[in-house]
């Protein structure tokens, strides 16, 4: 919908002079012109001024022109990409500021590389997850087209054993991505889409705004210390999205499945039964066209993917992901949508054969890019060759902001009062209970908490929360703040886990308490899992006994002087 501001009563009698026709008193305030700084040329006032594509009204002088925006240069067809990013190919060493463990070394240069030179993480860089930066201006997104990060990498180790290999991850203006997946070997290439928060911002003035670029390897790996292992950056470029690549700010690629395109289809049948994955008329929400997995006997694992872009704190302060679902088998048990958002486990969704809509508050670290949405459908491996007539059916993946999910920057709906669908839990039915309650007696504030209870001895409650761990300061390391409620311990255990080497003693006592859990300092503006866990103790494991619990309430991520800096 295309909204226009009627401005009534008001003359434009020069460059940024407004005056008021309306008369008024001497000395009414209406009667002065606003103050204007341009001096010179004055060709536009906002973007939307300057005709042609790729254009920012440049207001950062005296004069305001309309120029290409910041990363197009002009040519004969006008404004076109001409790149952001100094030194791609990793020639200049000074264009960067690294860390201990990295490097920049322009010599190196092997089959399959795009050109020589290459950032490496070695050492420390692998161990500590060490940074090279540099900060560049970046168009508005508004004045550009949408972007991907070009990135060719690879990961080499000399270590005995299994080792799950690092992968570049990349934070760029306020967002970081750590899902990095390319295709190629030794030399891997990876196009990763870039969302809202990663361009400058929509209030910024010029041709742009400056911002950051942050690589990083995406974990800790197992070999970190060993000689020999590094991960190699060959080539970090932005260049514009294939048509149909990317999705716009806050929104899916095809969510509402009425076009021919944005889903990919993957896996299949462990014996090669029958399948079947494609957007289908009717199927749909109100009858719509809608994406549908169907597999005619177990063993099966489905996969339906569409990228989503979710906007940026300035854009959306609250995002939550609705889909619209529907589960159905003639043999229900072990039977499961299991939809996942950027990696991320959603609650899973029986085959009821009823129409849900599935709604949850984004997860705070996911907030300004862009992630795949998976809705998958599992029929779990029981007895392969029996029938089970199972499909799954996902639609209008779509965004909207929810207040009640709160707009705290590092985590989302720290106190649980939005009441949507709890990302995170794992239960064991019968045995074990992870949910949010609304009970004012078991709140430390609001009217929502979270409850983690176990029944059974070898059970297990356990909620996993993901959060942005705050930069540290000369006095303080990064933290998260909680407080809980458990009861005396009979039998059970309760944890909270999150950096290695931290520990969180919890009082037993049935009364709240204030817990601190200290973050990774490594990780700062980066995504760390937090786990809160509740064991049901060992012995007999059929053994019953009355439910032992905790409750957890009112989050927040903070920086503690007793926590690593």
């Amino acid at each position: 919908m295309l909204v226009r501001l009627v401005l009534v009563g008001l003359t434009v009698a020069a460059c940024g002079d407004v005056v008021s026709d309306t008369p008024g008193d001497a000395g009414d305030s209406m009667d002065t012109p606003d103050a204007d700084e341009c001096e010179g040329t004055c060709e536009c006032v906002v973007d939307s001024d300057c005709e042609g594509a790729h254009m920012a009204c440049n207001d950062q002088g005296a004069s305001r022109t309309c120029e290409c925006a910041a990363g197009y240069s002009a040519g004969g067809d006008g404004c076109t990409w001409s790149g952001v990013v100094g030194d791609p190919t990793f020639q200049s060493p000074a264009r960067w500021a690294l860390t201990a463990g990295t490097a920049i070394d322009p010599d190196l240069n092997e089959a399959g590389m795009v050109e020589a030179g290459a950032a490496r993480f070695t050492g420390a860089g692998l161990c500590n997850l060490g940074r090279i930066t540099q900060a560049f201006e970046m168009p508005r997104y508004a004045t550009a087209e949408p972007l991907v990060a070009q990135i060719t990498y690879r990961y080499l180790y000399d270590f005995v054993g299994p080792v799950l290999p690092a992968r570049p991850a990349f934070g760029l203006g306020d967002a970081w991505q750590d899902q990095v997946v390319g295709a190629g070997s030794p030399w891997s290439t990876a196009r990763v889409c870039l969302g809202g928060a990663q361009y400058a911002p929509a209030d910024s003035r010029g041709r742009g705004g400056i911002v950051e670029l942050r690589i990083a390897p995406n974990m800790v790996t197992a070999d970190c210390g060993v000689e020999g292992s590094s991960l190699d950056v060959d080539h970090f470029e932005i260049v514009p999205a294939n048509p149909g690549e990317c999705p716009v700010p806050g929104e899916a690629a095809n969510g509402d499945a009425e076009g021919s395109g944005g889903w990919t289809f993957s896996g299949g049948n462990f014996n090669g039964d029958p399948v079947s994955m494609m957007i289908e008329e009717g199927v749909g929400e109100a009858g719509s066209k809608g994406v549908r997995l169907f597999a005619r006997n177990r063993c099966t694992t489905l996969n339906a993917t569409t990228r989503i872009s979710i906007p940026s704190a300035a854009a959306m302060p609250s995002p939550a992901l609705a889909v619209y679902t529907k589960i159905s088998s003639d043999r229900q048990n072990g039977v499961f949508g299991r939809p996942r958002l950027a990696e991320i486990d959603l609650p899973a969704l029986s085959a009821s054969g009823a129409e849900l809509i599935q709604k949850v508050c984004v997860p705070a670290p996911l907030r300004g890019a862009v992630w795949d949405y998976v809705g998958s459908l599992d029929a779990q491996s029981l007895t392969c060759a029996e029938v089970v007539n199972a499909s799954a059916i996902f639609d209008s993946v779509s965004l909207a902001n929810e207040p009640a999910c709160g707009t705290d920057p590092a985590i989302a709906d720290p106190g649980f009062e939005s009441g949507l669908a709890l990302i995170g839990a794992e239960a064991q039915a019968g045995r074990s209970i992870v949910r949010t309650i609304e009970d004012p007696g078991m709140v430390n504030s609001g009217t929502r908490a979270l409850q983690l209870s176990v029944t059974q001895l070898c059970s297990q409650a356990r909620w996993t929360t993901r959060v942005v761990v705050p930069t540290s300061n000369a006095s303080a390391g990064p933290a998260l703040r909680f407080f809980y409620k458990a009861t005396p311990a009979a039998r059970y255990t309760f944890e909270v886990a999150a950096a290695v080497g931290t520990t969180f003693t919890p009082i037993l006592d049935n009364q709240f308490h204030e817990g601190t859990i200290c973050l990774d300092p490594k990780l700062a503006g980066r995504a760390q899992s937090v786990v809160f866990e509740m064991s049901g103790g060992s012995g007999a494991c059929a053994t019953t006994h009355p439910a032992e619990g905790a409750v957890v309430d009112d989050l927040m991520v903070t920086l503690r002087p007793a926590c690593p800096r």
